[in-house]
């Protein structure tokens, strides 16, 4: 053993036995031929003293016998590099010095660690280095750095494609899944980011079999050597990997269940597989953090997808106002509603809308409850941009918002139509009693009417019997009082109609009888007179008698009323038959055609 082997020994190393220089070197030997790490003694002029077997191994098979020559050689291979190596500084006389440094001549990160010798004189005689491989620690670190600087926006899909294309970089392998489970305690996923071979694939369903699964769920997950064959279906993409060892470990939500998979695929055997399972289980960890932040996000943007849909085709018109009722948002309806483009509301005040005899209380009312966040319904007219007024009920929700700005939203819904059916339900129930009342009448007059013709008719009968000379007139007066009886009869069967709710009260009768008799009444007393051109073979008619002789009677007399000073009506019926090709909103068949001309002035 040489001086200087001896001088690298502790100096007052306590031994139990005595044990010779020797026995000695050769401990430390071991001790150093045992570490993976380079390890190098030199001297002052950086000549190699002495080398482990790690560097041996590696370096002679390519540069020969290291001992005798320059340190540089091996790492540089040249004794002036162009970079001043870490050695230097120890070899000039500093005590120490540890740097992270890469060599021309070896591929990978490196971590220098260099320490001066001394002889038995306290001289410095030479250093001792250890040259240790840190490419793998390089790299984890990287992909551990890119999660934490990675530039795609966190819950994005973007963010999770890199940090499963960084967790294969850290564990260099070449193949990793990503799935997200349809239930915590079922193996059925959908896998959300398939990495192989530097290319993302096209994502599917997948089952992991039964005991993979169930090794995925334990805390620490699980590692195997399994084939592709084994663990996907034979139609997959993923069943032609070179598989024979994978990764793998449960991604864990808030509350502890498992919401998703992460697992990783290597051709060969994954080494380290402590450090490998921790570093899954970092990733997963932000894996699990960032899908659930992508399905919350998700679950927000269908949610405002779907009330945007809702709201933008929705009848009613939303309106959203400050406090002051000025309108900040209004639905895109808003033309179909009130006419006017949204933008033409968007500013103005909600209440410049409303009627100005309802516009100062429930602007008042709306103020007050928006201000005490107090929900408030209200019912008004808003003009549209045609000028019309119509009448809207409207429902304010007042909020907060997060900045804590107050906002009212406004729903309101065109009632005019809603209002016009209960005006005319109001009126038909007015008419249901008038007409109530009018039946009555009838019934009463019904009965007046049958005493008067009654003894009218017995009138007749007297006076033909016993009447004095002359009583011809008599029984003629008496015969058309007895008409007009009849003419009140057909009165009381209208109020009757009426009463019922105007239904016609139909019979078969002959439409030239009703002519005769409603203009012979209508025209008695008038300068008026009227031609009748009524064939003898005019059909049956099914009518009301009552409401048909009113029909006749009002043309007969606005002609009648049209002609003061005398003149002639005509009147003319006539069989016809309808088509359906006629065009008419009749049914095709038989009908009676009446028509009447006068010689009046007309309408002015």
């Amino acid at each position: 053993m040489s001086d200087h082997q001896r001088d690298i020994m502790p100096k007052n190393a306590q031994t139990p036995s005595p044990v010779s220089p020797v026995q000695s070197v050769e401990k430390w030997e071991q001790a150093f031929d045992a570490l993976t790490d380079h390890v190098m003694i030199l001297d002052r002029s950086g000549t190699i003293v002495w080398t482990n077997r790690a560097i041996r191994d590696q370096v002679q098979p390519r540069t020969g016998p290291l001992v005798g020559h320059h340190y540089r050689m091996p790492y540089y291979g040249t004794t002036l590099p162009k970079i001043p190596p870490p050695w230097e500084t120890v070899l000039a006389g500093a005590l120490s010095a540890v740097v992270e440094t890469q060599f021309p001549s070896i591929p990978g990160d490196f971590l220098v660690s260099c320490y001066p010798l001394f002889d038995s004189h306290g001289l410095q005689w030479g250093a001792i280095s250890v040259v240790k491989d840190i490419t793998e620690r390089k790299r984890i670190d990287e992909a551990l750095r890119k999660i934490a600087q990675s530039d795609p926006a966190p819950g994005s899909m973007a963010f999770l494609r890199f940090l499963v294309r960084d967790l294969c970089q850290a564990l260099n392998v070449p193949y990793a899944i990503l799935a997200e489970l349809e239930s915590p305690a079922e193996p059925l996923s959908q896998t959300v980011i398939i990495w192989a071979n530097g290319v993302f694939g096209e994502n599917m369903p997948w089952t992991p079999p039964h005991a993979v699964f169930q090794e995925l769920l334990k805390v620490k997950g699980c590692h195997g050597d399994n084939s592709a064959a084994f663990l996907f279906p034979p139609d997959s993409a993923p069943a032609s990997w070179s598989i024979s060892s994978y990764l793998g470990t449960a991604l864990r939500g808030q509350t502890g269940q498992s919401i998703g998979l992460l697992l990783v695929f290597s051709p060969e055997p994954i080494s380290n597989i402590h450090v490998a399972q921790s570093i899954i289980q970092l990733f997963a960890a932000r894996a699990a953090s960032e899908l659930q932040r992508k399905k919350a996000e998700d679950a927000l943007r269908d949610s405002e997808q779907r009330y945007r849909a809702i709201v933008e085709h929705a009848y009613d018109l939303i309106i959203e106002t400050n406090t002051t009722g000025e309108c900040q948002y209004v639905t895109p309806n808003c033309p179909i509603v009130l006419g006017y483009e949204s933008s033409d509301m968007v500013g103005k005040s909600f209440f410049d809308f409303v009627h100005p005899e309802e516009r100062g209380p429930l602007s008042k009312s709306f103020h007050a409850h928006v201000e005490a966040l107090q929900e408030i319904d209200m019912v008004c007219r808003l003009q549209t941009k045609q000028s019309e007024w119509r009448w809207f009920e409207s429902h304010i929700h007042p909020f907060r918002t997060s900045v804590g700005t107050l906002v009212g939203v406004i729903v309101t819904r065109d009632i005019t139509e809603q209002k016009r059916l209960e005006e005319e339900r109001l009126r038909a129930t007015k008419l249901e009693s008038v007409g109530l009342l009018a039946g009555g009448i009838a019934h009463d007059f019904n009965n007046i009417l049958t005493s008067v013709f009654a003894n009218i008719g017995l009138a007749k009968i007297l006076t033909a019997k016993h009447g004095p000379p002359g009583g011809e007139k008599v029984v003629e007066r008496l015969a058309a009082a007895e008409k007009a009886c009849l003419r009140a009869r057909d009165l009381t069967k209208q109020l009757l109609t009426f009463a019922k709710g105007g239904a016609p009260v139909k019979s078969t009768t002959s439409i030239a009888s009703i002519i005769t008799d409603t203009v012979e009444f209508a025209l008695r007393g008038s300068k008026v007179r009227c031609t009748l051109h009524l064939p003898d073979d005019l059909w049956p008619v099914e009518v009301d008698e009552g409401q048909i002789s009113q029909v006749f009677q009002n043309l007969v007399i606005n002609g009648d009323q049209a002609m003061p000073e005398g003149g002639t009506i005509s009147l003319k019926a006539e069989n016809c038959r309808v088509a359906a090709q006629a065009g008419l909103s009749l049914k095709p068949g038989k009908y009676v055609c009446v028509s009447v001309a006068d010689e009046g002035i007309g309408i002015p």
